[in-house]
């Protein structure tokens, strides 16, 4: 009788992948919700001025790019893999360094390309108040994104488990395959047939 062997079941199970262009849809849809909203305020206190309105888009455009830097580092030195602590440590300063380079080419385009600022002087004590906004919302990208990652990492770990417990219920069902085969009941008669003379009580308990 041929052993015919069972398809693994751990082979069939899904392997939870993030498709870039998702990643892509969500950064253009929160960063661009975001530009939407500066624009508004834009409009709202100083109306339709152009230079108002690009410094804004070029802002966001600047956020999107850093934020996928700091994604590019997160993955490249499995940040998505350490405890909170720990995550916190590297996510703060870094954070506050883009915060930092956010501001400082907001800044440079505020004087030297759009020239929004007029007869006033620069104040560092409002760039500072700019860096904390920017930060504060960065934090909350990160937030959001590694929360995203620590339900998949959750569901990974999940899954796994799952394909450890169907490879061991085929192990064992590979183990009684093995015990009910012919040649093992062929082998088991046979000595019970040779022990029937010898022995007639140990056959007996064989059997």
């Amino acid at each position: 009788m041929p052993h015919t062997q069972m398809d693994s079941t751990p082979s069939t199970l899904p392997e939870p992948r993030l498709r870039p262009h998702y990643y892509w849809m969500l950064q253009l849809i929160g960063w661009g919700g975001y530009g939407v909203v500066g624009m508004a305020i834009q409009l709202m206190f100083y109306g339709m001025q152009w230079r108002n309105l690009a410094l804004v888009l070029c802002n966001v455009i600047v956020l999107l790019l850093l934020t996928h830097g700091l994604r590019h580092i997160a993955k490249t030195r499995k940040w998505t893999s350490l405890s909170f602590g720990k995550l916190a440590l590297r996510l703060l300063p870094a954070t506050l360094l883009l915060s930092l380079i956010s501001q400082l080419i907001a800044s440079a385009l505020l004087v030297w390309v759009f020239d929004l600022l007029g007869s006033q002087r620069f104040s560092f004590a409002i760039l500072g108040i700019y860096i904390f906004q920017t930060q504060v919302i960065l934090v909350c990208w990160s937030l959001i994104y590694f929360a995203f990652h620590a339900f998949r990492n959750r569901q990974i770990e999940q899954i796994e488990k799952w394909r450890l417990q169907a490879a061991l219920k085929e192990a064992e069902l590979s183990a009684l395959k093995a015990q009910i085969n012919p040649h093992f009941i062929f082998n088991c008669l046979n000595n019970i047939r040779a022990l029937v003379l010898e022995n007639p009580e140990k056959s007996r308990e064989m059997i």
